[in-house]
């Protein structure tokens, strides 16, 4: 595998070997192995994403969905970015750029090389490569050991995204709902763009050429009123007209075959949809602060929108 270097390094750095394994667990007795002086900043690519999805695990202590970081790997590739220490990957973030918007997700630091300023690094890279691209706004989902971090480096908001939990279970699709086909994807893109103020082209193309997944549309005499795709644990991304429809696509969605029991619901700091979601008796799971720097206005009727792809992908 060939790594593309980020521009801002200099070329005198060492180059990579052609793959970069997981990192060892630390071998000092305070757990943090010394920063040595090949600890350097590189781009990753396809052939990565095993030592990508080792380091994730590790750094948040759950399983990791595969599938999800492919693609948004494919929809960015030259969005990726690591330190490594000699060969092994000891931090990692990612970004996705919808023109104006930039969006920073799956910021990572193994155990053993935490407080050592590295996801402040890939931080900074990556909003310098964000406005390099042309974005006007970049936007993340902060968890509580990182929120510090990103305020530090001049990101600000006082609003949280809210993850719900939605259990599955039987019955039929709401009145207004159908199961979308593929002729109906140029609609939801256009209502997607809308909704969110940019284009999600890539990502949504990605999610729903996916036969795995599935998506909801609400209709009225044949116009489109919003959408949800469910990808079995989770739902989203999904917008709607009104808060009701948008708990109509929720409801819809529960019943439908899946391996999994619940959903994941993870609902935008500017939706309307909150109060409708608490009434229709769904629980609040945890809530990550939302944070941005650059224009804080990103356009579009972002009201409208219900779900986010993911923490790490807006």
């Amino acid at each position: 595998m060939h790594y593309d270097m980020p521009p801002a390094l200099p070329a005198a750095l060492p180059a990579l070997p052609p793959a970069l394994p997981a990192v060892p667990a630390p071998s000092r007795r305070d757990g943090r192995p010394p920063v040595t002086g090949d600890l350097r900043l590189v781009g990753l690519g396809p052939a990565d994403t095993d030592a990508l999805v080792a380091l994730l695990e590790v750094a948040y202590g759950r399983a990791w969905r595969r599938g999800d970081l492919t693609l948004f790997q494919q929809v960015q590739p030259d969005g990726w970015y690591a330190m490594a220490a000699g060969t092994s990957l000891v931090a990692a973030a990612g970004a996705i750029s919808y023109g104006p918007l930039c969006w920073i997700g799956s910021v990572a630091t193994h155990p053993g090389w935490q407080r050592r300023g590295l996801a402040r690094r890939l931080t900074e890279h990556l909003v310098s490569w964000a406005w390099r691209n042309g974005a006007h706004t970049v936007a993340l989902d902060a968890s509580d050991q990182g929120e510090p971090v990103y305020r530090r480096l001049g990101f600000t908001g006082d609003a949280a995204t809210v993850e719900y939990l939605v259990p599955r279970h039987g019955g039929r699709l709401a009145p207004g709902t159908r199961l979308a086909r593929p002729d109906d994807l140029p609609a939801i893109l256009a209502f997607d763009e809308a909704a969110f103020g940019c284009s999600r082209a890539a990502l949504l193309g990605g999610l729903l050429a996916d036969p795995a997944n599935r998506c909801l549309l609400a209709e009225e005499r044949g116009t489109l009123r919003g959408y949800l795709v469910d990808r079995a644990d989770v739902l989203g991304p999904g917008a709607a007209l009104t808060p009701g429809l948008a708990v109509a696509l929720v409801s819809s969605a529960r019943t439908l075959p899946s391996p999994a029991d619940a959903a994941r619901l993870m609902v935008p700091v500017e939706s309307d949809a909150h109060h409708a979601l608490d009434a229709a008796g769904l629980p609040r799971q945890r809530a990550l602060a939302h944070l941005r720097v650059g224009r804080p206005d990103l356009g579009g009727a972002r009201h409208r929108l219900f779900a986010q792809t993911s923490f790490g992908a807006g």
